[in-house]
């Protein structure tokens, strides 16, 4: 019986290595992308290959020296840098109030004070150390907040100069007509305590659009710009400027990028 049982099982072997009953099936190539690949049903001789596949492996989107299915990468990670920046002198941060202009004064107010007023201010930061073709991934523009402020419907527009090397305002009529980029709302601004820090929204997407100008190069200023946006009478926020307490407590661009 034992003999039997080995000479059978011998004999299956040998059919499905290809003796005594024809093997059928091709080759078996893989979904796009897919680790794992169904094999149809049939049988299958040697010389029989199953292979994966995924148009992405090329050279650039691995890894350098990594191997996958056989393509070795050459992608060098990218280099992280992040920075905290200033304006450097008095005049580089700039409060527009209701028509009059102010350059060298102790505080920074956005929104609708005493019903009577539209409140901006600006903010420049000169010696950008981020060369073109960087990617942002991250920011945003601190402030110490001069004063209480509460109330919901303060609203603010962020946006960056559109130029390539910020030149700070010096006139009421310079400030209206400093071109800006896109807008990143900050709506209903939350209650401000005086000394404490706040910051803006996201602002990674509209620095980017500077960024990517055909003239911005390493070195050049920045210049934020907040602005009223249709807020409720009364209603406003007070930051210190570099010109209170030697800039002990002026405001910081945050920045994170790729190159």
């Amino acid at each position: 019986m034992a003999e039997s049982e080995d000479y059978n099982a011998e004999n299956e072997d040998y059919k499905r290595r290809g003796g005594e009953t024809e093997i059928t099936g091709d080759d078996v190539t893989g979904d796009e992308g897919l680790l794992e690949i169904e094999i149809p049903a049939a049988r299958y001789g040697d010389g029989k290959v199953a292979t994966a596949q995924d148009s992405d492996l090329i050279e650039g989107n691995i890894k350098k020296d990594v191997v996958i299915f056989g393509v070795t990468g050459t992608a060098e990670a990218a280099t992280i840098h992040e920075g905290i920046f200033y304006p450097k002198v008095s005049g580089d941060d700039t409060w527009y109030h209701g028509g009059y202009f102010y350059g060298a004064e102790a505080r920074l107010r956005v929104g609708y004070p005493y019903g009577t007023s539209l409140d901006h201010f600006s903010v420049r930061v000169p010696h950008i150390p981020i060369p073109a073709g960087a990617t942002i991934t991250e920011a945003f523009l601190r402030v110490t907040a001069e004063s209480a402020g509460s109330g919901s419907g303060c609203n603010a527009n962020c946006y960056f100069n559109a130029v390539d090397d910020a030149d700070a305002p010096i006139s009421a009529a310079e400030f209206t007509a400093l071109s800006l980029g896109n807008a990143i709302a900050w709506s209903n601004i939350a209650a401000w305590t005086a000394n404490s820090k706040y910051d803006t929204p996201e602002l990674k997407t509209i620095l980017q659009a500077i960024i990517d100008r055909d003239g911005w190069a390493t070195g050049q200023a920045l210049q934020v710009i907040i602005r009223n946006n249709a807020s409720t009478s009364n209603l406003y926020r007070t930051a210190h400027s570099i010109d209170y307490s030697s800039g002990a407590y002026c405001p910081e661009l945050h920045i994170k990028w790729t190159e």
